[in-house]
Parts: structure tokens; sequence; C-alpha cells
């Protein structure tokens, strides 16, 4: 691959995503396409980390000695589903850093590729990425997926299954592409507290979340330009690996009752707080639940409605009652996400019946 790595106070932190696609100028300090990007013949650092090759003596593997590897800037590749507020601060950081960065939305295999072949970065990170790298891409150059998961944690539900589960810790891993999802070497990991109180996933994922993933980039950033760096593998039988493979989360693992306790109700719906949403029934019409928020228990069955206030129900449960703010209907006509009350409109309480959900 070829290297881009300048010393910081260069222009590069402050070029426009854009112009940099139209660039005439020569990169510094490479004018050569070794995979080390300074002319340097023998095998690199570069090379060493895109194939995963151990630091030895025996392997003659040599750090590229034309690219300092202190105080530089590194062009950076953001490949994202989105450019959602979490790739926004890990992008606003990385420039304020001195970086070269240029974020691309990951429509289809040839988008990709296309951005790679004309941004020809040193890295490429994916802060936010739901789609497959192809083959071809990660194994030409170091490419690092952010996971929203502790290490060891593999799918793509990790928030949901933490907050589900009551996890009390909870991180973000940086590790390499490679054919088998979330199984990469490790670049870097986080771990923050998750508080007893069920939190929303979104609040999850734009605060806590978003700050390791942050770090991690920047983590990132700095040991692709460090010689000595080789990620490490994903390895479960190392002390502290506690993460594991879990599926996606469907509609049966967040499905709940009325009549179950307060807690077990709002923490599944706050881990699917934003989306997408729970399904349940409501005054008997089938709805999917956010928002929702304890509430004073009132005497009645459970699945009814107590109150109406600002939009949101009071609806009781197993042992207390629970506001739900917004809803979103089921079945025909639009499906938008609403004030509770707008979508039951004067709707009269009912106890819920699960035949009409069609969870699965």
């Amino acid at each position: 691959m070829a290297a881009s790595l300048r010393p910081f106070g260069t222009s590069a932190a402050r070029l426009d995503p854009v112009t940099v696609r139209t660039r005439t100028t020569p990169r510094s300090p490479s004018t050569s396409s070794k995979p080390g990007g300074c002319g340097c013949l023998r095998q690199t650092h570069h090379e060493r980390i895109t194939r995963g090759i151990p630091y030895s003596v025996e392997s003659a593997v040599a750090p590229c000695i034309g690219i300092p590897t202190t105080e530089i800037g590194v062009r950076i590749l953001l490949l994202c589903s989105s450019f959602n507020g979490l790739t926004q601060r890990v992008w606003a950081d990385l420039r304020a850093d001195g970086h070269e960065v240029v974020h691309r939305t990951a429509e289809s295999d040839a988008a990709m590729r296309a951005a790679v072949a004309t941004v020809d970065p040193d890295v490429i990170i994916c802060p936010f990425l739901k789609e497959r790298i192809p083959d071809d891409i990660w194994a030409s150059r170091p490419t690092v997926i952010i996971h929203p998961g502790i290490e060891g944690d593999r799918g793509p539900s990790s928030l949901d299954w933490a907050i589900t589960e009551g996890e009390r810790e909870w991180g973000v891993t940086a590790l390499g592409a490679i054919d088998e999802m979330d199984a990469g070497p490790i670049w870097g990991t986080r771990t923050f507290p998750v508080p007893a109180e069920p939190p929303r996933k979104s609040a999850l994922y734009a605060g806590p979340v978003t700050e390791a993933a942050s770090a991690l980039a920047r983590e990132v950033a700095a040991k692709v330009s460090d010689p000595t760096f080789v990620p490490r593998p994903l390895d479960y039988s190392r002390p502290g690996v506690r993460g594991r493979l879990r599926p996606t989360m469907r509609q049966a693992d967040r499905a709940f009752s009325w009549s179950d306790p307060t807690d077990h109700i709002l923490r599944r719906i706050r881990a699917g707080d934003g989306s997408p949403g729970v399904r349940s029934e409501l005054a008997g019409l089938p709805v999917s639940v956010f928002d929702a928020h304890r509430g004073p228990a009132t005497p009645g069955e459970p699945g009814t409605i107590a109150l109406r206030r600002h939009g949101a129900v009071l609806v009781r449960t197993g042992d207390g009652a629970l506001w739900i703010g917004h809803l979103r209907p089921l079945g025909d006509g639009p499906r938008i996400k609403l004030p509770a009350t707008t979508v039951l409109r004067d709707r009269k309480s009912t106890r819920l019946n699960s035949s009409h959900l069609g969870i699965s």
C-alpha cells in the first residue's frame, strides 16, 4: 500500500474531504507504490500488519525507515453505513489530531472499492458499518472495524444483548477485518461501567460507546505508523476475554408480558430504544413500544392504561407501572414513531392479547 504520512502542522488537517479527491501534489514522503510507501524494497511493517506476520528476527520484517514514527499525520478513510453521530465524532477528533480524513458511505462493494482507489488511504477505519467489506480491500491495507462490544463479543446486536442481560461492564473493541465477521485481530479495546438502572440503547451508544470509539480510532491512527505494532489474535483462552458470538436479537428475544415485573419490561424496552422497539399491544392496538420510564403503581390489570399525560401513557405492569412515551403502529398504514397518546387517540384500555402480535 502507498503511505501518505505527513508531519503534524501541514495543511492535511484543514483539507476538506471532498478536495482530497482532486489532489495533484505529490504525497509526502512517498513516491513509491511499494507496500511501505517510501521506496523501501524490503517487507515493511505495513505488510506485516495487513498479513498478521509476527515481528521477530527470524521473520526479517523490517520497519520502513523512510517514514518517521512520531508526530506524523495519517491518511485515513472512514467507511461507514451512514455518517451518524459516532462517525462524525471520530472524523472530527482524527482531523483535530492532524490526520487527513475522508469519509465515504459503503453503498456497495463497487462504491467501497472506488473509495479506496480514490483516497488511497494508509488505514481504513469503520466506525459504523453494517456491510461486509470485500476481501480484496482488507487484504490490501490495514482495515479496522470499531465494534460496540467487549473483546470477544461478536454479532450485530451487541448493545441489545448487553442491556437485556444486565451487563454491568461493557466496551468497544477495534479489530482487524478478516473473512469471519468480528473475529479479526485486536488493535485495542476500551471498557466502561454500565449503570444498574437499565440505560436506553440510544443513550449508551451516543455516550460511552461514542467516547470509547473515538479514543480507539485515535489509537489505531497512532499504531498504524508504529513499526513495532502487531495486532494480537482474538484468543478466547486469554484471561479477561469474556465476550462470545451471539445471534441477531429477534422480537422473540425481546418479548415480554405486561404482567412481568417492571424491571424486566423496562430492560427489554430500553434495549430496543431508538430501533427496532419491542412489539406489544396497548388498548387493543398492535404497536412497537419505545421510551419507557418508571411510573407510580396504580390498581388495575397489567397491560391497561392508568393515565395519559404530555403525550405519554401510564401502563400497569405486574408489580407497578411504566410511562410509555412513544409508539409505532404495526400493520397497515404509515409505520412512524409518534407520541403514545397520538397513536392510541381515544382508544379505551383492554388487556393484552398476544395472539395479535405475530412475534417471531
